[in-house]
C-alpha cells in the first residue's frame, strides 16, 4: 500500500510540473542566501514608491486582456551597487488574481540592449507579430504559479524570474540563473504583495553596472499578441 501511495505522489509530481508548477530549487536557495545585502525590505506594498515618478506611468495597454491576464501600471527602478530594483504596480495583485483562479502565467519580459547598440542582440522578437524591436541580449521573464512541497505534500503560489540571453527571436536560450519567492528563500529577491511585483535583479547576472545607460524593453504579457504592448525607455543607472 506504502509503495501504491508513492507511485500516486511521483505521478501528481509529475503532472503538477508539466502543468506549469515548479519545485524547490537548492540552487536557488543557496545564491540567494549568499547573494549582497538588498539597500531595503522589498514587500510589493508600494509604499516605498508612491512618491516618486515612474519610468512608465501605464505600461502596455490598460486592461486584463483577453485572457485575464495581469495589467501593470506603473513601472519604478532604482539602483545600488549590487541591484537593480523594480517595482510593478499590478491590478490585480497576482494575490487576489490567483484567489480569483489558481493559475500559472507569466506577468512581463524585461529585455535589455546591456551594450546599448541597436545592431547587436536579437534580430526582431517573435510575438506580437508587426513589431519592429531588436537589438537586446539578456530578458529576464517574470512567472508565476504554484510549487508542491514533496516533503509536507503541500501546494502554494509561486513567483519567480528567470534571466536568460536571448536567441535572435528574442527568445531565451537558456536561463542564466532563476529567482523565485517561497518559504525556502533566506534572501528573495523577487515578491509580491498588495500593490505588486517588487524584485532585486542582481547587476552582475545582468550584465550592466552601475552609472551604464541601456535600452530597456517592458513586455506586458496580458497583451502578448499585441505590439502596443511594448514599451521602450531608456534606463540609467545611478553610479
Amino acid at each position: 500500500m506504502a509503495e501504491y501511495a508513492r507511485l500516486i505522489l511521483a505521478i501528481t509530481a509529475a503532472f503538477l510540473v508539466v502543468s506549469g508548477c515548479h519545485y524547490k530549487n537548492s540552487n536557488t536557495e543557496r545564491k540567494n542566501a549568499q547573494a549582497p545585502v538588498l539597500s531595503f525590505h522589498m514587500d510589493g506594498s508600494g509604499d516605498r514608491w508612491a512618491n516618486k515618478t515612474p519610468l512608465i506611468a501605464e505600461v502596455g495597454l490598460t486592461g486584463r486582456g483577453d485572457f485575464n491576464g495581469i495589467d501593470i501600471k506603473r513601472f519604478h527602478f532604482e539602483n545600488d551597487h549590487h541591484y537593480l530594483y523594480v517595482f510593478m504596480e499590478c491590478e490585480p495583485s497576482l494575490e487576489d488574481a490567483y484567489n480569483e483562479k489558481p493559475s500559472s502565467g507569466a506577468v512581463a519580459k524585461l529585455l535589455f540592449d546591456v551594450d546599448n547598440n541597436p545592431a547587436t542582440g536579437c534580430k526582431s522578437l517573435l510575438q506580437p507579430q508587426g513589431n519592429n524591436e531588436q537589438g537586446y541580449e539578456v530578458g529576464v521573464f517574470i512567472q508565476y504559479g504554484q510549487i508542491i512541497n514533496l516533503v509536507s505534500q503541500t501546494v502554494k503560489r509561486d513567483l519567480f524570474y528567470n534571466i536568460e540571453n536571448l536567441n535572435e527571436e528574442g527568445e531565451g536560450i537558456y536561463s542564466r540563473d532563476e529567482f523565485r519567492s517561497d518559504e525556502w528563500d533566506n534572501n528573495p529577491l523577487i515578491v509580491t504583495g498588495k500593490a505588486g511585483v517588487e524584485m532585486a535583479i542582481p547587476l552582475d547576472r545582468l550584465g550592466v553596472k552601475p552609472g551604464q545607460t541601456v535600452r530597456l524593453l517592458v513586455f506586458e504579457q496580458s497583451h502578448w499578441y499585441d505590439k502596443r504592448a511594448l514599451v521602450p525607455v531608456m534606463l540609467t543607472l545611478s553610479k
